[in-house]
């Protein structure tokens, strides 16, 4: 007893010593097994796994593409939810349907003809050294001045309203051909021209039309430049070229292109 009360914390301090081996030795122990449990424990996970199978996004895909191209929704045209189709009536009875806006007002009207007006000088006949020469203008806005009128002229006597004589090729009395200046009421110019008996001088300077608008079963014939037509409750003023027909609406000033061809 007298070793113990002596050496006692000696005797504790080689038991707790003791006991920490005895603690040291048993989680090596227990180290080693866990080791082996996690080892086991995946080895049996990776023994079980499934190859991956990729996600099916092909919906997902096919709404991404429609989103990047949205259906384009028709407003107005052959679109009739919104806009119903217009019917009008013709003068016969029947019914025409107003899609385009085309099938009525003047982009409905035909050009059916175009026809040149002309200045025509000819040589109409000729007498010793005396020459009578044909006028026509067709184009004038004067109805009595598109007949021909003649006029005569001579080496003496060489000057007319209309033109004057400046040449006369070939003999006096019987010519090959005259070359005349023509005054301002032919030209504003002071054109030259030369005539032959069969060799007439011509020139367009206007044209004529007619014109169908056969919604309403109207046909305007001879329209000159200027004219007025009627059709589709507005006025329009008629500008003819040598291929289309103008028309303003004098309501508006909008202006409408009507092409001629030789089909129409």
């Amino acid at each position: 007893m007298e070793f113990l009360r002596k050496h006692y914390e000696k005797v504790i301090f080689s038991a707790v010593l003791v006991g920490l081996a005895v603690v040291v030795a048993y989680m090596l122990f227990r180290i080693e097994d866990e080791r082996k449990f996690l080892e086991d424990k995946r080895a049996g996970i990776q023994a079980k796994k499934r190859a991956y199978t990729p996600l099916n996004l092909s919906a997902y895909e096919a709404a991404l593409t429609r989103a990047k191209q949205p259906t384009k929704l028709t407003m107005s045209g052959p679109h009739n939810v919104l806009n119903p189709v217009l019917w009008q009536e013709r003068p016969d009875g029947t019914r025409i349907k107003v899609v385009t806006g085309t099938e009525v007002g003047p982009g409905a009207a035909v050009v059916a003809n175009i026809t040149p007006l002309r200045t025509i000088i000819s040589l109409e006949g000729i007498s010793g050294t005396s020459y009578h020469v044909g006028i026509v203008r067709e184009a004038s806005r004067i109805p009595a001045e598109r007949k021909m009128v003649k006029r005569y002229i001579s080496t003496n006597s060489p000057k007319t309203d209309f033109f004057a004589l400046k040449e006369v090729k070939g003999p006096a009395d019987n010519p090959e051909a005259l070359v005349l200046e023509l005054s301002e009421r032919l030209s504003e110019t002071q054109e030259t021209v030369t005539i032959a008996k069969d060799r007439p001088f011509i020139r367009n300077d206007a044209y004529t039309a007619d014109l169908k608008y056969d919604v309403e079963g109207l046909t305007f014939n001879r329209l000159r430049d200027g004219d007025t037509v009627s059709f589709g409750g507005e006025d329009y003023s008629v500008e003819i070229k040598a291929d289309a027909v103008i028309l303003s609406a004098k309501s508006s000033t909008k202006r409408t292109i009507l092409k001629y061809g030789k089909s129409n």
